[in-house]
């Protein structure tokens, strides 16, 4: 994580690169991420808690490199396995796709002193772009500016709720957690209160509550015990029958799926050792 942090302060002044980190430990929650970010210095730019291993799966990431660079270039390509472990030196791929890709903002004019705010407007952190914002002057380009931030943001958030509200009928369990993150990430927007109607309607949805137990079953029971295991032979007398009894219990879920698919790529890649 810390050497993301020093890729984002070699890229930061790129117009047109988003970072976001996504933490790939099984063992972990949102409270020890939220300590890691606070405690690395890891901001500004978003992070990501995929203890499911579902995000390193769609981007072909295997779980036993400690750190993976992924680069999405502008037409949407993935280049993955740029980076491994503690090694250093530019990105390749970035330096490749930097020339020409266009970035969310390719087609708006960033004034004079307003760069902060266009940067934090690519790493979706709106909250402090609007404090940069306020930093502005008054003038007609700098207005232009805004309410060309503001039009972006308020077209997305009025088309996104209705495909929540959509979603919540046909995946239950996808409009809840998808929910989740647009309350977070627009809190003040005017479709935020709708989103929470959404939340609270599907917190009693009887497939959204088994989710949501087996994955705090699987944070109160197993991941204490993998972050305490160092070795196959420690995985084995301790994980593998709390991974059983858990499966058993939950292995209808599609957390507990995922994490018995994790938890197979770990013991391969430990095999493989």
């Amino acid at each position: 994580m810390a050497r993301l942090a020093k890729d984002y302060q070699t890229y930061k002044t790129k117009p047109n690169i988003t970072f976001v980190g996504i933490n790939t430990c099984s063992s972990n929650t949102e409270a020890k991420l939220r300590g890691q970010v606070t405690q690395l210095k890891l901001t500004p730019f978003a992070h990501v808690l995929d203890n499911t291993g579902s995000i390193s799966a769609a981007y072909g990431v295997d779980p036993a490199y400690v750190l993976t660079i992924v680069v999405v270039d502008g037409d949407g390509k993935i280049d993955t396995g740029v980076r491994h472990r503690g090694t250093t030196g530019p990105i390749i791929a970035v330096e490749a796709c930097l020339p020409t890709a266009k970035g969310i903002l390719a087609d708006v004019k960033v004034p004079a002193g307003a760069e902060q705010a266009a940067h934090l407007y690519n790493l979706q952190q709106l909250d402090l772009m609007d404090v940069e914002l306020a930093k502005l002057n008054q003038s007609a380009e700098a207005k232009t500016f805004k309410d060309a931030l503001k039009k972006r943001t308020d077209d997305y958030t009025q088309k996104r709720l209705p495909e929540l509200t959509a979603m919540a009928d046909t995946d239950p369990l996808g409009a809840y957690f998808e929910c989740q993150v647009f309350v977070r990430a627009f809190s003040r927007s005017k479709e935020a209160g709708g989103a929470r109607n959404l939340i609270s309607k599907l917190s009693g949805n009887a497939k959204v509550k088994t989710e949501l137990e087996a994955e705090a079953a699987y944070q109160q029971v197993v991941a204490p015990e993998l972050a305490k295991t160092t070795n196959m032979a420690l995985y084995d007398k301790k994980i593998k029958p709390l991974m059983d009894g858990y499966l058993r219990k939950y292995g209808e879920t599609a957390f507990a799926t995922a994490m018995a698919g994790l938890h197979e790529q770990l013991r391969k890649s430990a095999s493989a050792k």
